[in-house]
């Protein structure tokens, strides 16, 4: 009898191992998508949209670095400012190009436009048994997930000639939505065709 309670006891503990164990392993996982990019010297010079996202001043962030990595790539990047000064309206606010949008890329010279969608920025606290080596212990980990979409599109018809979309989710004691976010950007800066020279 007492045999089987100890039996029992360890096969207890052995289950709970694997599921700690399992649960270990499928905490990060991240994927890409890409339509094949096309030689991008027709859309070297090129703007960049406001971007959508659940914290406005995260999209302007990442708008911001990819702007730094466009004309590090060979892009002339019109800046959006001036571009509305000139103009007198507000420009590349919707998802996709209007009708003045596309006269005012006519008018400047402006032949693509980059778009960007965040559509994940997010963490949750979960609390978890963790195995200390000596008896189950009750854990925090957050739970982050970031998610961005880039495309560029042709500024006189609005056709998507390049796209990226990256997930990435991590679970982590000291995660942060900002750091899951860095992840995704990182792959997307590496995924952006460079204008040959």
């Amino acid at each position: 009898m007492n045999n089987t309670k100890k039996q029992v006891n360890l096969l207890k503990i052995l289950y709970i191992i694997g599921i700690f164990f399992l649960a270990g392993c499928s905490t990060m996982q991240s994927s890409g998508t890409h339509a094949p990019s096309v030689s991008m010297q027709k859309y070297s010079t090129i703007a960049v949209a406001k971007f959508v996202s659940p914290v406005p001043a995260v999209g302007d962030r990442v708008a911001a670095r990819l702007v730094i990595r466009l004309a590090a790539d060979g892009y002339t990047v019109a800046n959006l400012e001036n571009l509305k000064k000139l103009s007198g309206i507000e420009i590349l606010t919707s998802p996709e190009l209007t009708p003045a949008d596309k006269a005012v890329m006519a008018a400047n010279g402006i032949n693509a436009v980059l778009y960007g969608t965040i559509d994940r920025y997010e963490c949750k606290t979960l609390k978890e048994w963790t195995w200390t080596g000596f008896a189950p212990e009750k854990t925090e980990n957050e739970l982050c997930h970031a998610s961005l979409s880039v495309k560029i599109v042709d500024a006189a018809t609005g056709d998507t000639v390049w796209q990226s979309k990256e997930d990435y989710s991590h679970k982590d004691i000291d995660m942060t939505a900002r750091m899951a976010l860095e992840r995704v950007l990182t792959r997307i800066e590496d995924e952006i065709p460079k204008i040959n020279n």
